[in-house]
């Protein structure tokens, strides 16, 4: 198997103060399968909920 798949990833962290911050990132990837394993490749990073 052998796919090309869309990763979204979120995290939330929550600061000694309460200020609760949240970032989600999405990338493109592959997922395969080796010796009855699964992988995923990240292949590239878009960021967004992001503020400088």
């Amino acid at each position: 198997m052998d796919k090309r798949v869309i990763l979204s990833i979120k995290g939330n962290q929550t600061s000694f103060d309460g200020q609760n911050n949240s970032i989600e990132l999405i990338t493109e990837g592959r997922l395969y399968t080796k010796e009855n394993k699964y992988y995923i490749l990240k292949l590239r990073t878009y960021k967004s909920g992001y503020v400088p």
